[in-house]
């Protein structure tokens, strides 16, 4: 039982310090005033941190070579 309780615990604090990624199929830059296709979103806690290129596909061709 105790030992079930740490795993738990573990695991929770693990995904409180997880990124979120959103694929954004299109996404306006408005300071560019630009369309960006194929996007992905990283978010930290409640900030945006990054947005760049597909890396869905970026890690596909890369793992395919």
């Amino acid at each position: 039982m105790r030992s079930l309780c740490l795993v738990l615990i573990l695991l929770s604090i693990n995904s409180v310090y997880a990124d979120t990624l959103i694929h954004a199929g299109q996404l306006v830059d408005v300071a560019a005033g630009d369309v960006l296709s194929e996007q992905t979103i990283r978010v930290r806690g409640s900030r945006i941190v990054e947005v760049t290129p597909d890396i869905w596909r970026t890690r596909a061709l890369t793992s395919s070579t």
